[in-house]
């Protein structure tokens, strides 16, 4: 994770985001050692 957020640095990145899929709250804690922290909830309708 360190590499990767060095990667997106070096690239200039403005916005580091990450998606998990619902029901994974080990993701959360994981990403949330990173800076990342929980922005809004996105749900899409089954088709």
């Amino acid at each position: 994770m360190q590499m990767a957020l060095a990667w997106m640095e070096q690239s200039g990145a403005n916005v580091k985001t990450v998606a998990i899929a619902a029901g994974n709250e080990q993701a959360v804690s994981f990403y949330a050692r990173y800076g990342f922290f929980p922005r809004q909830t996105l749900l899409k309708q089954k088709t």
